[in-house]
């Protein structure tokens, strides 16, 4: 009897105790209760160690963000995270081995509504 009470206990207790840690979970809800971006929304990027590419922008009629350092990205129809992780990317190409850390808000109106939801 108390070996068959031992070795779910012995399970019990190595549960957790391996060497892969989980990965974290995705943002799911920042991804899908933000806005997406269209053409003529207003943006602040804030990238740190680079300020050449920290400001205001605005999208343009086709759906690009003009940026400096890492050029046009394609912003319509993402949510701010989405293009963060977008000019994240772009950064890292044109400043190899720097670090890359950009954070994307909306700006305006529907900037406070995903202020909001977040």
């Amino acid at each position: 009897m108390h070996r068959i009470l031992a070795l779910p206990l012995m399970l019990l207790a190595t549960v957790g105790c391996g060497d892969v840690a989980a990965p974290p979970p995705a943002p799911l809800a920042l991804v899908s209760t933000a806005p997406r971006l269209a053409a003529e929304d207003r943006v602040r990027v804030i990238a740190f160690d680079e300020p050449r590419l920290s400001g205001e922008y605005r999208v343009s009629r086709r759906g690009l963000l003009e940026l400096p350092v890492v050029g046009a990205v394609a912003a319509a129809d993402r949510t701010p995270y989405e293009v963060e992780r977008v000019i994240e990317a772009e950064l890292r190409r044109a400043t190899p081995g720097r670090e890359a850390l950009v954070a994307v808000e909306l700006l305006g109106a529907r900037g406070a509504f995903r202020t909001a939801l977040r």
